[in-house]
């Protein structure tokens, strides 16, 4: 995954998908991701565009959104951490699971309450109606 600053907004580009993360509102932040062609703004639940500047960082390893009291970390391997949530979306079509790398810690899959010691990798389920989601407990 490669990120760049357009415009005050993360973008990341991985293969054929786009993902932008900006500030939307106070203590807000508005995610689209699209895969191919950019779909227009007007297509979204959340349209316009924000007076807010985030505060953005690119790591070689990751990127950071901060605006206000929120804060979206995006490792290159797609995992978006909010707060104690880690949640690693699918990002290709016809793909139902996917590996996850949980940072040290004690951490609960919030779907099916398993609880995994960390630092490891699982292999958590992904199917069309689920993205996978990890509450830090320690």
């Amino acid at each position: 995954m490669q990120f760049y600053i357009m415009n005050d907004m993360l973008m990341s580009k991985s293969g054929n998908e786009t993902l932008t993360v900006e500030a939307f509102g106070k203590n807000s932040l508005r995610i689209r991701s699209y895969i191919d062609e950019k779909i227009d703004g007007n297509c979204f639940a959340l349209t316009g565009k924000s007076d807010f500047k985030p505060e953005i960082t690119v790591t070689e390893s990751s990127a950071t959104v901060k605006n206000g009291k929120i804060i979206c970390n995006i490792a290159k391997n797609g995992a978006v951490t909010f707060y104690k949530y880690l949640v690693a979306p699918v990002t290709y079509q016809g793909v139902t699971k996917r590996d996850v790398y949980l940072p040290d810690g004690k951490w609960k899959n919030i779907f099916t309450e398993e609880i995994f010691n960390a630092p490891l990798s699982v292999n958590a389920d992904a199917p069309l109606d689920i993205i996978p989601v990890f509450e830090k407990l320690s």
